[in-house]
């Protein structure tokens, strides 16, 4: 390790590994810590869209002649139930993951391009400096180490801790947000198909079930807190909607280990400041729908790492507010996508009718499924153009 970097990037998630391995790949001194060791369980639906898979070529962590960076069956379908309606929806090719096994292959990439890593590290704020931010970084209940870094790039996820408690920037929650939970199961039952994502939708929440390379069912859901407390815990919660779309397994997932997230849904006023930036799930959520979370946190540290390397040089306010037009104009459109679409999963009235229009308009949900899910038009690596 050193005691200086040119960026220190703060969480390993897909926004954080990206910046790291994208500054490293030009030549950056990088610091990329998370406090988790890896690799670590994580709450998530397990889909890569096509968007996110198209970045991941862009910026050459998946190469046709190349083994790949992370293996899982393709993805093609979304089925989509409500109490009994249900239809099938073809999907622009995306691939099945499990969450552990991509965040530390995305760390190892972030490695091989220059990056020091460290996992099961607290790291801190210590001190605002110009040239240098001042960190603290401690290993469990160890001493206290202090590195500097010229950038820093915080990725610490939904519940991070590395920023000051004051009101700039402090998180914000929205109403009724629901929470995440999370699961993995065996083989059963063989109804869940490679290949299909399938979700149900009920008038608490709704689970996503996607079946891993390795055989595994992944399960994702975002529910209303009380409800899983009324239903005596998250496999309940889950098994109650599963039961509503007349699905199997729902017995099964009460033994299960579950996993829980805080409150999903949120915001925070300012993503940037003298050489810190904001990005992934800690710049602000909102509850993706088929794989977009991953696609968008990636697509941040793209754009992340290419401001990070013209702050290390030379910090210009208009870098600050580039990153929070940026956010705005791309990040921000696609999250607040997905914040009607899951608004509306919320209201079965309103699923069953957008199901039973969609059975009946095959073109329209052909059309529908690609706004959603394939990659945009210019390559991630050319989003600075929006910014400039």
């Amino acid at each position: 390790m050193s005691d200086r970097y040119d960026v220190a990037v703060i969480g390993a998630g897909p926004a954080g590994a990206m910046a790291a391995h994208q500054t490293a790949q030009r030549g950056a001194r990088v610091l990329l810590v998370d406090k988790a060791r890896f690799p670590r369980p994580k709450v998530c639906g397990g889909c890569l869209s096509a968007q996110a898979l198209r970045i991941l070529h862009d910026t050459g962590l998946c190469r046709d002649d190349d083994p790949p960076l992370i293996q899982g069956p393709r993805l093609h379908a979304l089925h989509l139930a409500c109490g009994r309606h249900a239809t099938t929806i073809d999907l622009p090719s995306g691939l099945a993951v499990c969450r552990s096994s991509l965040d530390a292959a995305l760390a190892r990439a972030a490695q091989a391009a220059g990056a020091t890593f460290l996992d099961g590290v607290t790291a801190s704020l210590d001190a605002w400096g110009s040239p240098y931010h001042r960190i603290a970084l401690r290993v469990g209940g160890g001493a206290t180490r202090y590195i500097e870094a010229r950038v820093v790039l915080v990725a610490d996820g939904l519940a991070g801790t590395f920023l000051p408690d004051e009101p700039a920037w402090r998180s914000c929650i929205a109403r009724h947000a629901l929470i995440g939970l999370g699961a993995i199961a065996d083989g059963d039952p063989a109804f869940y198909q490679p290949g299909v994502i399938y979700m149900a939708c009920g008038f608490a929440g709704y689970v996503g079930l996607v079946r891993l390379g390795d055989g595994r069912l992944n399960m994702a859901a975002a529910v209303q807190p009380d409800w899983v407390r009324a239903r005596g815990g998250p496999g309940r919660a889950v098994a109650s909607l599963l039961e509503q779309a007349g699905w199997p397994g729902g017995e099964s997932l009460i033994s299960l280990r579950w996993r829980g997230t805080p409150a999903l849904t949120r915001y925070r006023s300012s993503v940037a400041r003298q050489r810190l930036f904001v990005l992934g799930d800690a710049a602000g959520y909102a509850e993706p729908f088929t794989g977009e979370g991953i696609a968008q946190a990636l697509r941040s540290g793209v754009m992340a790492a290419t401001l990070a390397l013209r702050a290390a040089q030379r910090w210009e306010s208009e870098l600050a507010r580039c990153w929070q037009r940026w956010r705005k104009q791309t990040i921000g459109s696609q999250q607040r996508r997905c914040w009607w679409i899951t608004q509306a999963l919320r209201r079965p009235w309103l699923v069953r009718t957008a199901i039973t229009a969609l059975a009946c308009q095959p073109r329209l949900a052909q059309r529908w499924a690609r706004r959603i899910a394939a990659p945009q038009e210019s390559a991630a690596h050319h989003d600075l153009i929006t910014c400039s």
